[in-house]
């Protein structure tokens, strides 16, 4: 199984992280013990969500779709919420 997951910090609980792994046990392990480069400054970590796939593919593309920042644009005084490729 590969799993999509999201994190809060427990310490800054406006913080959020969101990945993909075969190992969620592991991998919350290792962002609690600061071996993650881009999450070590904000543990320790608690498990928010997760999602589990059948394929690596399906989950890398929730995981991106879920990470891809959303912009608003604004059409005739309408927004409208369009993501990036």
């Amino acid at each position: 199984m590969f799993y999509v997951y999201i994190l809060r910090s427990q310490k800054y609980p406006e913080r959020h992280y969101t990945g993909y792994t075969t190992d969620i046990k592991k991998r919350i392990l290792k962002h609690n013990y600061g071996e993650v480069k881009s999450t070590a400054r904000y543990k320790p970590w608690s498990l928010e969500t997760l999602i589990s796939f059948d394929t690596e593919d399906k989950a890398i593309a929730f995981e991106k779709y879920l990470v891809v920042p959303v912009k608003v644009y604004n059409d005739n005084n309408n927004n409208v919420l369009c993501r990036d490729k």
